[in-house]
């Protein structure tokens, strides 16, 4: 069982072992190219965990982006701006190439289902008409990954998980934390320190360095 971290109000506070690795999210990745990508549902959810792994956007910005923001003249767009639904700041997102090339997939695949909806990531439930996926069905859809991959099942994979493994990937390739913060939109950089598991694997590696 995970050892749970409070804050001083009594919330849970995010933890380092929340944190997947590499090996960890290929595995994710994997399961989801082993369904029939011909499906609609399956190919959404393959497109929306790699293209949140690569910009880790917060879940309520992530599913309700509109198509036409990313979209433009059938073509996926190099950056793009935002207003952060939780911080109401503007963020400028800038797209690396593995995150255009599943989107680019994603949308000249389906178009015809893509074409009627506002939403990149629309819902195919009937009952939601032309919304988006909710944030329940998201976290339904990583946890049944989670279970069926092979990834540790004591571990969170839930939509918050991109944020905690972009940050810690940075953090990595040596990205400076006040980078990572300004890229979270985190008011203090020990929040962004708390996303990041390279701090508590750093600390055990200089402990096993010194011997007293």
């Amino acid at each position: 069982m995970k050892k749970r971290v409070y804050k001083s109000n009594g919330v849970k506070a995010p933890t380092p072992a929340d944190t997947l690795d590499r090996e960890d999210i290929q595995k994710l990745k994997d399961y989801f190219l082993s369904l029939d990508l011909t499906k609609p549902n399956n190919l959404r959810n393959y497109t929306l965990f790699t293209f949140n792994i690569n910009v880790g956007l917060r879940a309520q910005d992530l599913l309700s982006l509109p198509k036409d923001l990313i979209i433009r003249n059938g073509k996926v767009v190099d950056l793009f701006a935002i207003r952060e639904m939780k911080t109401g700041k503007k963020r400028i997102i800038e797209l690396n190439n593995t995150a255009q090339k599943v989107i680019q997939q994603y949308y000249d695949t389906f178009y015809e289902v893509l074409k009627n909806s506002p939403y990149l990531f629309p819902s195919r439930k009937k009952n939601q008409g032309t919304g988006h996926l909710t944030l329940s069905s998201f976290d339904k859809i990583l946890r049944e990954a989670r279970d069926k991959s092979g990834v540790n099942p004591a571990y969170t994979v839930s939509s918050h998980s991109a944020r905690k493994c972009l940050g810690t990937a940075l953090y990595n390739q040596g990205v400076p934390i006040q980078q990572i913060q300004m890229m979270f939109g985190h008011n203090r950089p020990e929040t962004t320190m708390i996303y990041i598991s390279a701090l508590k694997q750093k600390a055990q590696k200089l402990y096993h360095q010194v011997e007293l």
